[in-house]
């Protein structure tokens, strides 16, 4: 069944996977990731929703992660046709590489929060959250970097495209 999105790219009847993943796909993870962020950062929802709003960020983190898993299998091959890494793949895989980063930190970040309450109802001092904070910097510099090789990276030729 089509959606009437040309959402088929990378998905073609040889692919041998045990799911075919579309940017129909790869598209939806990363609204539904974006929202979860989203409603966990609304203002003063996070105080309504109290550990609710901790959820929507580690819940919308993993579907980040999946869309960027998704983006880097659309992506292939790896290798181009002349040989050497394909920038759109590389692209891809840095994305995808950031998006792991920051659902890792998201766990690491949720984990401090409750070792830092815990530690504060017993007056115990309460532990930094470094993989947090740098998981979420190189996080973001994946993505610096993907963004960096997509725009710098050459084109492939397609039919009506200049």
């Amino acid at each position: 069944m089509s959606s009437g999105f040309h959402d088929d790219v990378g998905s073609s009847a040889t692919t041998p996977l045990v799911f075919r993943p579309t940017l129909h796909m790869q598209s939806w993870t990363f609204i539904i990731g974006a929202s979860l962020f989203a409603l966990g950062s609304a203002p003063g929802l996070g105080t309504w929703l109290g550990t609710g709003a901790n959820t929507a960020f580690f819940v919308g983190a993993w579907f980040f992660t999946a869309a960027g898993f998704i983006q880097l299998l659309l992506s292939a091959p790896r290798i181009g046709p002349r040989g050497g890494v394909r920038a759109v793949w590389l692209a891809a895989a840095a994305q995808s590489f950031g998006t792991v980063l920051f659902n890792v930190s998201t766990g690491a970040a949720l984990h401090t929060r409750q070792l830092s309450a815990e530690r504060i109802s017993s007056g115990r001092p309460t532990p930094r959250a470094r993989w947090a904070d740098t998981g979420t910097f190189v996080g973001a510099l994946c993505f610096l970097v993907a963004s960096a090789i997509y725009v710098v990276g050459p084109r492939p030729v397609t039919g009506g495209d200049a």
